[in-house]
């Protein structure tokens, strides 16, 4: 198992479970990272990069996707980076940007494979499921969506919450998902509708019309 942290001075640290540092990564002249993501294979990092051109001002953005054992840039792409994710087969990184979009690329050729639209200000983090099929992402306007990962269509928007969404990450059998907000509360959505139905009888005290069925199911007809 590796982790890894970066610092402004453009070096990336990577370690094993023992501490022992593995080996560095340098961004460009004047950059320094600000998110990382290894590959499911553990073979390429990731890395969400700005550049610093005096105090607190920050320039240029940019993604490069290395192999981190020669330092040896696979490929880069022009987005902002601020969260990333791999897919679980490792082909494809989603990127989490501040112009109010998330981005899905190939991770060996930097082509751009959908562009994901409909947050209403930054976004922050961004997650795969464990199938790939489905994307998360976490909002500054307090929402988490998800997206058919293939199409880059969205196909539910989660609460809004009243505060910035940070990051989503969902359970390994993909049934749920975590999200954390500014607002210091760790939320846990229930997505497989068998979950929700036996919510639903929790705490419904009447049957449910059809409308909400389709609303909060996601069903046609109620079961």
């Amino acid at each position: 198992m590796l982790a890894v942290a970066g610092s402004e001075d453009g070096a990336t640290v990577i370690v094993d479970r023992s501490g022992t540092t593995v080996a560095h990564t340098w961004e460009a002249d004047g950059f320094f990272p600000v998110s990382a993501e290894f590959s499911p294979d553990g073979a390429l990092l990731a890395t969400g990069r700005r550049q610093r051109i005096g105090g607190a001002q920050l320039g240029e953005s940019g993604v490069a996707v290395r192999d981190w054992r020669t330092n040896e840039i696979v490929t880069a792409v022009n987005t902002f980076g601020e969260g990333l994710d791999f897919s679980p087969d490792g082909g494809r990184l989603a990127t989490a940007d501040t112009d109010n979009t998330a981005s899905i690329w190939d991770a060996r050729t930097g082509r751009l494979l959908a562009t994901l639209t409909g947050h209403r200000g930054g976004v922050w983090d961004v997650a795969f499921s464990a199938d790939g099929r489905t994307l998360a992402t976490a909002g500054q306007d307090g929402t988490v969506r998800l997206w058919d990962a293939e199409t880059g269509v969205e196909r539910l928007t989660l609460p809004g919450i009243g505060s910035v969404v940070h990051a989503v990450q969902f359970s390994p059998d993909g049934k749920k998902l975590a999200s954390a907000g500014a607002d210091g509360v760790v939320r846990v959505w229930a997505l497989d509708v068998d979950d929700l139905m036996r919510i639903a009888r929790d705490h419904v005290t009447r049957g449910m019309t059809s409308a909400e069925c389709r609303q909060y199911f996601h069903v046609d007809t109620c079961p």
